[in-house]
């Protein structure tokens, strides 16, 4: 193993869903650095074009894991605003009220 590569072992979709989002972006970060300085060490052998695309792949499956994260918070907080919206208007003065009483 030479110097510029760093050893990031994989992680499976089962481990990454489990990760909190803190560990998830600092994970994400690492291994684009990584990608970066395999990029930077120019090597192009037929072991370093496979550790590069070993990282390229590991930091799309970090990448859509988060960015899962991210649009799921964003419909969820959307949601719940629209929900809320809702809640405060009360109800409609202009409807009859349709108990039967």
């Amino acid at each position: 193993m030479s110097n510029s590569t760093v050893r990031l072992d994989p992680y499976g979709n089962d481990e990454l869903q489990d990760m909190n989002d803190d560990r998830l972006e600092a994970l994400s970060s690492l291994v684009r650095d990584a990608i970066n300085r395999q990029y930077r060490a120019k090597d192009y052998s037929p072991r370093g074009e496979k550790e590069l695309n070993r990282l390229q792949t590991e930091f799309c499956y970090v990448h859509r894991e988060a960015e899962v994260r991210r649009n799921r918070k964003r419909l969820h907080e959307e949601y719940t605003r629209s929900r809320s919206q809702y809640h405060r208007r009360g109800p409609r003065r202009d409807r009859p009220d349709n108990r039967r009483g």
